[in-house]
């Protein structure tokens, strides 16, 4: 990292491409114990690869900029994957590169973002390659109140692999997903009680390698401190490609 100013900062190595709100906030600190499944771009692990960023703040933080030439997909193309977001703070600034799903009222939020990805004949399981285009929109709402902090999350994504006689080895299609959650005002005993619902839709595309997609979460968190000590419970109930399914999660996080 080579940090010049708050305009102007390099980043090398593995990390978190410019991407969406999801994936900058990471599975430690997002508001939902489940990764998004609409959120379908292409990295090494756990989000992250191998590449190059500039990024900077303006106007005391209120717009920030990333972009970045990545390693990207790996099936026969030797050109980088480049990534681009841009986010407007509209009432209080956030922290640096990354980002939080929710701040549990430590401070009002009211962000808007856009993402977009592409990488040249990166698609395709045959001779034929595609160009991959990912772009996505992203909106955080989030403010504390007298009577609790109310927050409400979207996205929406599109991918496509321009694959016109081959199969794509991509999610192709687009997706959503919308969050409201609502932190309760004070404690209920050594914590404080955040229920939420999450509904999530992906639409495939001819020749996606991920099917018609939507799953509903009803969850209800138990805050201790933050995202360093919270219990998740969570009924999911999903139907992919027309096969429903049920499953409770049950999920503890703790940070030192």
């Amino acid at each position: 990292k080579i940090n010049i100013s708050d305009a102007f900062n390099i980043w090398a190595g593995r990390f978190l491409p410019p991407s969406d709100r999801s994936n900058l906030s990471g599975p430690y600190y997002g508001n939902s114990w489940a990764f998004p499944l609409v959120q379908q771009y292409p990295a090494i692990f756990a989000g992250r690869d191998d590449g190059l960023a500039v990024w900077g703040k303006f106007v005391d933080g209120m717009v920030k900029y990333q972009v970045g030439a990545f390693k990207g997909r790996t099936n026969g193309s030797d050109m980088p994957l480049v990534s681009g977001r841009l986010t407007l703070n509209l009432w209080d600034a956030e922290g640096g590169y990354y980002n939080s799903s929710t701040y549990y009222g430590s401070q009002d939020v009211l962000a808007l973002g856009a993402v977009a990805m592409y990488q040249s004949e990166s698609v395709g399981t045959g001779e034929t390659k595609g160009d991959y285009l990912g772009w996505n929109v992203d909106f955080l709402m989030e403010k504390k109140f007298s009577f609790g902090v109310p927050t409400l999350e979207a996205a929406m994504y599109s991918y496509s692999g321009d694959v016109p006689d081959a199969e794509s080895d991509i999610g192709q299609g687009t997706g959503f997903f919308a969050l409201v959650s609502y932190l309760l005002p004070g404690e209920q005993g050594p914590g404080t009680l955040q229920p939420k619902v999450r509904y999530q839709q992906f639409t495939a595309a001819d020749g996606s390698m991920v099917p018609d997609t939507t799953t509903v979460d009803i969850g209800l968190d138990y805050i201790f401190d933050g995202h360093n000590a919270r219990v998740s419970a969570v009924y999911q109930n999903s139907d992919v490609a027309g096969v429903a399914s049920d499953a409770f999660l049950l999920g503890l996080q703790a940070q030192l």
